[in-house]
């Protein structure tokens, strides 16, 4: 019992401890990766709107997300050029399963990596907690994200009918397995890019 209190403490603990700005290099462009902050929310909106034509997510969505510090984490990609949050994603933790809530890239820096990279940050944050499976959902006429997803071991799941109420669109779940022998590396890996 001790044992996987001290397990399930140590995961509070990664998710929430400061992620302090970096660098990250996404096809030879470098790019500042840091936390989301309430005062990013509002760039959030923006590349939502500017991605799905409307915002499935509203301002208090995204503050009670962020609220989560022990059991969530969102990511925000800057381009230093311009200053401007280019990209962001958001995970939640619960007991072994991570959930992909929310992946956004502005159209202008789509195609480029970026979305792969930031999922790929994910899961190597999943794995190192000892994660079994990471999911989320995707609309189901979205297949360019689908095929994403694919590339990185998700599989289809369940089709979720009018899951996207708004549009009435549906979404396809989709689930990862991670592989709990690269656990060790992984944490490491982890620790090593946001404590330097």
């Amino acid at each position: 019992m001790y044992k996987r209190f001290k397990e399930w403490l140590e995961r509070r603990r990664a998710v929430s401890a400061p992620v302090p700005a970096q660098t990250i290099t996404v096809n030879d462009k470098p790019y500042t990766l840091r936390r989301m902050t309430n005062e990013d929310i509002p760039a959030a909106l923006d590349i939502e709107r500017a991605v799905y034509a409307d915002t499935p997510w509203e301002r208090v969505a995204f503050m009670s997300e962020l609220a989560k510090t022990a059991t969530a984490m969102y990511l925000v990609l800057v381009d230093p050029q311009t200053a401007a949050i280019v990209a962001f994603i958001g995970i939640s933790f619960k007991r072994t399963d991570s959930h992909i809530t929310n992946i956004a890239v502005l159209p202008d820096y789509q195609r480029q990596g970026i979305g792969r990279k930031l999922l790929e940050l994910m899961l190597t944050l999943s794995r190192a907690m000892g994660m079994r499976t990471v999911s989320l959902e995707v609309r189901l006429d979205n297949v360019h994200a689908q095929s994403l997803y694919r590339t990185l071991g998700f599989v289809d799941g369940r089709v979720r009918r009018n899951y996207y109420t708004r549009e009435h669109a549906d979404a396809l779940d989709m689930t990862l397995q991670l592989d709990g022998q690269l656990q060790q590396a992984l944490a490491q890996d982890w620790d090593h890019r946001v404590n330097g």
